[in-house]
């Protein structure tokens, strides 16, 4: 049975059997001619998407970070492909494909892939910019990539702020090549508030746009169920 024909009420059906009856997935697929293959991608979809995932024509967008560190993975740490997919929540093992694929052939992926991040050359910043971009760049969830083109800096500034961030604090991100610490580069109160706010406020709109697509989520679940 190709599984591209089977109604996701009947994969449904097939992962109840295997997570509530307790049932082999081996047994599963002798059942129901199915291979085990087939249905350990389903058992995957539906832990990463829930019914979403086992509905045919179900859209994911995945940010260039998700898709760079996926590449990463596969052709750096050798990851195998399955491991990749359930790691990422990536849908179908083509997609995955689709992306080395380009990281191949087309120049524009390759400077957004594996140590050749070359969208921006970096740039001078002060202090206080430094501490901004990393608070900024915790608020999204560690997206360096899409917050290293807003700022104008090299995704390796952005990722080496971050890390010195993580290890020593703010003091982490003082210049101090062949300088003494400067009073130019001490924050004022303000500036700290001005700062702080500002990451804040890059929190709330993620929160707002992860919430707005787990209600959206939520009630295509809930259309799905009624019709069971």
């Amino acid at each position: 049975m190709s599984k591209n024909k089977v109604h996701y009420l009947k994969k449904l059906e097939i992962i109840s059997k295997i997570n509530t009856q307790g049932l082999t997935v081996r047994s599963v697929s002798h059942d129901y001619n199915i291979s085990v293959s087939t249905i350990k991608d389903w058992l995957r979809l539906y832990d990463s998407f829930g019914i979403s995932g086992l509905v045919p024509g179900t859209s994911i967008k995945y940010p260039n970070e998700i898709k760079m560190k996926a590449i990463e993975d596969i052709l750096v740490n050798h990851l195998s492909k399955a491991d990749v997919l359930k790691k990422y929540k990536i849908t179908q093992n083509s997609v995955l494909n689709h992306w080395i694929k380009r990281y191949n052939n087309d120049k524009t992926l390759k400077q957004r892939g594996v140590g050749v991040r070359k969208m921006n050359k970096g740039r001078i910043t002060t202090f206080i910019e430094r501490i901004a971009i990393v608070k900024e760049i915790i608020a999204s969830d560690f997206n360096y990539q899409a917050l290293s083109e807003q700022s104008g800096v090299s995704y390796q500034q952005s990722y080496s702020w971050t890390q010195k961030y993580k290890a020593h604090g703010e003091q982490g991100l003082q210049d101090r090549r062949g300088k003494s610490r400067s009073s130019d580069q001490q924050l004022t109160e303000t500036e700290q508030l001005k700062i702080e706010n500002k990451a804040l406020k890059a929190k709330n709109e993620l929160l707002e746009i992860e919430n707005q697509l787990a209600k959206k989520l939520l009630e295509f679940e809930k259309d799905v169920t009624r019709s069971l």
